[in-house]
This record gives C-alpha cells, sequence and structure tokens, in this order.
C-alpha cells in the first residue's frame, strides 16, 4: 500500500510536470511577438546573406562593362561597392553582425541587453579599419583603400596626433578591450 502511493504520486508529479510544460510551450508560442521575432530574423538573415554575398563577389569590372559579375547582380554591386568604399576590407563584418543579430532575435533573450555587444562592435570595427589602412595600404593594390573611407579618415587623424607605432598601439588596446567586454569576458576565458 505504502509502495502503491508512492507510486501514484510519482505518476502524478510527472503527469504534472508534462501538463506544465506543455502550457508553458503553448503560452510561448501564443504570444505575437513569437512569430513576429521569426519573421525578423529571417529578413535580417536573407539581407545578411545578401549583403555577404555581394561583398564577397564584387568584381571592379562591374563598374564599366555590361552584365555584372556580382551573383547579386547591379543592387549587390552598388551594395558592395558603398561598403567597400565605407570600411574596405572589414566590409565582411557588417554581413557576419547581421548574422548574428538573425540568431539573437529568432533564439535570444528579449531582456537581455545587447548594447555593450553593439558598442564593442562598432568600436572593433573602427579599430580593425584603421589597423587594415595602416598595415595593407602600400602592401597590395585594392580597388578601394584597405581601410574604407572610415579607416582612412581616422587613421589619418590619429597618425598626425600619436604618429603611426601610437595609433597601431592605441588602436590595438581599443580592440582588445572591444574583444574582452563583447564577447563577455570568454576572450579571457
Amino acid at each position: 500500500s505504502a509502495a502503491k502511493r508512492i507510486r501514484e504520486k510519482r505518476v502524478l508529479s510527472r503527469q504534472e510536470v508534462t501538463s506544465r510544460r506543455r502550457a508553458l510551450t503553448e503560452a510561448k508560442m501564443s504570444a505575437p511577438s513569437v512569430g513576429q521575432r521569426a519573421i525578423v530574423g529571417v529578413v535580417v538573415f536573407a539581407a545578411a546573406t545578401l549583403g555577404m554575398l555581394s561583398v564577397a563577389t564584387f568584381d571592379t569590372s562591374d563598374r564599366v562593362g555590361p552584365g555584372f559579375h556580382n551573383v547579386i547582380g547591379p543592387v549587390g554591386h552598388a551594395a558592395a561597392e558603398v561598403l567597400r568604399g565605407f570600411l574596405g576590407l572589414c566590409a565582411y563584418v557588417l554581413p557576419l553582425a547581421g548574422f548574428y543579430v538573425s540568431a539573437l532575435v529568432i533564439t535570444g533573450d528579449r531582456a537581455k541587453r545587447r548594447w555593450p555587444q553593439v558598442l564593442c562592435l562598432a568600436l572593433l570595427l573602427v579599430s580593425s579599419s584603421v589597423l587594415a589602412e595602416l598595415t595593407l595600404k602600400d602592401s597590395f593594390t585594392f580597388s578601394h583603400t584597405p581601410g574604407g573611407l572610415l579607416g582612412n579618415t581616422v587613421a589619418s587623424t590619429l597618425t598626425a596626433l600619436f604618429s603611426t607605432v601610437g595609433t597601431v598601439v592605441l588602436v590595438s588596446a581599443l580592440a582588445a578591450v572591444a574583444l574582452i567586454v563583447g564577447t563577455q569576458f570568454a576572450f579571457l576565458r
């Protein structure tokens, strides 16, 4: 009898856990924000994919010739021209950030604040553009400057104030801080 009661309690508690899980799942799925978040996540993912393909298949001959080598076509060429012109070699960062954002929109915790990561991404993007400009400007022939307009402008301002070596030290330190804070200290582990 005592064993029978214990078995009944176990069965009831399992059933209760199952029914509570089912109720929570249904409540989550019935919330209007779930569908909206999924749609926004898919749209952001599609935009990031278009941006990545545009930048990756950029060809300078598309500027003058008939037809486009860019797999996204004339719009992809124009988007890549803007991204590469402004960010140089760091133009790939924005589409990669788009993939990350789409995953966060679909699966992330809405209550978690992401502004430190966004700020760190911006700081890392500027730092990378400056370092690309300083280290690669004389090494290769690019259709755009290696750091883009952003890297070129910030690098020329900082080198006027701190010299090239001072700028590299300063920008490298800022990039390291951005990595540490942006990865929520996982960079240190």
